[in-house]
């Protein structure tokens, strides 16, 4: 007979990894005439997993609403079978998901085709992007001073860093206008073809998405919390084949803004 801790051990077996000792379930679970011991744990094992679902539509909400059930739902369950939640918050649950949808990508020839295929994961990946921008620390109950603009050229070993809210994201879709129609409930509209760059950020707890410049993607990748700034700027300038004046000019109108808003911060 198995005690408390190991029938609960035996229990998440079963009901998170399918592991059914068939032995053990007799011992532990009585059938019925309707219902046999087997089919009683698969109520368990099958409500279980439903849930789950209901997670991963609800994290990924914008992309369960473009592909609808019939094809989100076995993209899911797939995801669910290959890596079986093993930690205690469901924050972690669809984490890989961006990931596994990249894994599991038909390979095709078809240039036009293989872009297509690559909207899921894309739209996945910013989506999760969205989620860790609500988990993270942010900076609403910091006192951020203002950056004097001035004083950025007389400072040439500052440090940025990104917040841990903020992330920089390549796409070769046009998500705005999808997260926006998501925002307010309206109808998504289905993403046009345009690369651009993305940055997810929070700003007074909302969550935000704007499309960047080239150089601007280039600086934030940049800002790693170790390089000085004007050492990154001059990368993004020979990265964008920018006059190096120009962009110290935009930099330092725009740098300001980014760190009220909480999108970097000085760290050094």
């Amino acid at each position: 007979m198995l005690n408390l801790t190991e029938l609960q051990h035996w229990f998440g077996l079963a009901v998170i990894r399918r592991e059914l000792d068939p032995d053990l379930l007799h011992q532990t679970v009585v059938g019925t005439e309707q219902l046999s011991a087997q089919q009683r744990m698969g109520i368990y094992a099958e409500g279980y997993r439903l849930r789950l679902l209901e997670c991963m539509r609800a994290e990924y909400s914008c992309l369960y609403a473009l592909l609808g059930e019939s094809m989100f739902d076995p993209f899911a369950m797939e995801y669910l079978a290959a890596r079986p939640s093993n930690s205690h918050t469901l924050f972690e649950l669809g984490r890989d998901f961006p990931a596994f949808l990249t894994a599991t990508r038909p390979a095709v020839n078809d240039p036009e085709q293989l872009r297509g295929m690559k909207m899921p994961e894309q739209l996945a990946q910013l989506e999760r992007y969205r989620v860790m921008s609500i988990r993270g620390k942010g900076t609403e109950r910091t006192s951020i001073e203002a950056l004097d603009a001035s004083l950025l050229l007389f400072q040439p070993d500052w440090v940025f860093q990104l917040a841990d809210t903020s992330f920089v994201f390549d796409s070769d879709f046009d998500f705005v206008p999808c997260i926006d129609a998501l925002d307010q409930q309206k109808t998504i509209p289905f993403p046009s073809y345009r690369p651009q760059s993305l940055l997810v950020y929070r700003y007074g707890y909302r969550i935000r998405l704007q499309r960047l410049e080239p150089w601007q993607a280039a600086f934030l990748q940049g800002c790693d919390g170790q390089a000085y700034w004007q050492q990154v700027q001059r990368q993004v300038a020979d990265q964008c084949q920018l006059d190096s004046g120009e962009l110290m000019a935009r930099l330092i109108t725009w740098l300001p803004e980014a760190v009220q808003k909480g999108i970097v911060a000085v760290v050094g």
